[in-house]
């Protein structure tokens, strides 16, 4: 079964990451699911615990963020996280750094978890995502949390487009049989 039909597990690891057993994380998250991405992450009990830990560390970032999707992320936006008020921007960057520096420097696995701890915004990213999206001459490395917040907002982007184009389409097709019905 996949990661994303158990939200039971999800839920528990992002908004009780302490709650969650390491047997879980290690063969749900990481056998399961990371790992099947080839990221070669260890699959052990202090990779499990580091997870966790860096989940728990960012808890109010990803409470803050829990209601946002890829179509309505804005960078400068700002949200309540704890008691400071952030854009939605940095809260990814922290989220994502943290889970990065799990054990070393891990971008791809980062991502990968933050997509299971909320799909609707955090999209799929990797080495070659990465390549593919980050324009040469802009700041910041191409595998930082600056530079996965700057790919969520290309990712709004196209999601509204592909949004636009979506009602558009139905609205034409809806008007054209309508006049297909009355003659």
């Amino acid at each position: 079964m996949t990661v994303y039909k158990l939200s039971d597990f999800r839920s528990r690891l992002a908004y009780a990451p302490q709650s969650v057993p390491l047997e879980e994380v290690r063969s749900i998250l990481l056998k399961g699911f990371v790992n099947t991405w080839r990221t070669r992450f260890p699959n052990n009990d202090t990779s499990a615990r580091a997870i966790l830990d860096a989940i728990a560390k960012r808890g109010k970032e990803l409470q803050a963020l829990s209601n946002i999707c890829v179509s309505s992320y804005e960078e400068d936006k700002t949200l309540s996280v704890g008691n400071e008020m952030i854009g939605q921007g940095m809260a990814v960057e922290r989220v994502f750094n943290s889970l990065a520096y799990c054990h070393g420097w891990n971008t791809t696995v980062a991502a990968k978890i933050m997509g299971v701890l909320n799909p609707e915004l955090f999209v799929m990213w990797d080495n070659d995502i990465a390549s593919r999206y980050n324009q040469t001459g802009e700041q910041g490395s191409a595998w930082s949390g600056e530079a996965y917040s700057r790919f969520l907002t290309r990712m709004r982007h196209m999601a509204l487009h592909i949004e636009r184009s979506f009602a558009e389409t139905v609205e034409f097709r809806g008007h054209h049989t309508a006049e297909a019905l009355t003659g």
